[in-house]
């Protein structure tokens, strides 16, 4: 559950700073360590049913190529006229119509083929299409902060404020020292 802060207790001291510090990254390894916790138990419950799932999506797999198989060679009977879905007591079933999609002719093309073709067509370059974007790293790199203000741009970068545990290299879940007790901030 998620509560909002609704006002902010200013530091003090930095004796106060380095308190609020080491609780923080005390907060921060026993969140780490309920997390594992958590993950571990949600892996355990995704094995012991993995088998179960696994062989019941074969089987429904199975069944529904050889439903299909069986409604693709007696469509007439089952739908039909220009039906495309049926029904029987427990289940809808039919053919749906997918998205219209380009696809190749046969293999003599390739989509490098088609674009060559599309040139040699009299309106054919209206069905190609080219994409320019500005090559951003480059000019971070390349281009002084003066011609990138000429081209409309400046380089940004944001500054953010952060807290990391020292970890002992032991057992990096515990603090290289172990904080004294923590104060309620």
């Amino acid at each position: 559950m998620t509560t909002r802060i609704k006002s902010i207790s200013e530091i003090r001291s930095r004796a106060e700073f380095d308190q609020i510090l080491e609780n923080i990254v005390t907060m921060q390894l026993a969140k780490e360590r309920t997390e594992l916790r958590r993950d571990k138990k949600l892996l355990a419950i995704r094995a012991e049913y993995a088998v179960e799932l696994n062989d019941l999506a074969l089987v429904m797999e199975t069944n529904v190529l050889r439903a299909e198989k069986y409604a693709t060679a007696h469509r007439d009977e089952l739908l039909p006229g220009k039906k495309k879905t049926a029904e029987t007591s427990v289940t809808f079933f039919g053919f749906r119509t997918g998205n219209p999609t380009l696809v190749l002719l046969n293999r003599k093309w390739t989509w490098a083929k088609v674009i060559t073709a599309l040139k040699l067509y009299a309106e054919g370059r209206k069905f190609i299409i080219v994409k320019e974007s500005p090559d951003k790293d480059a000019m971070k790199l390349q281009l002084s902060a003066d011609h990138l203000a000429a081209v409309g741009t400046r380089i940004e970068q944001s500054e953010t404020f952060f807290i990391d545990p020292k970890r002992d290299p032991a057992d990096p879940r515990r603090l290289v020292t172990s904080p004294q007790s923590a104060i309620a901030a």
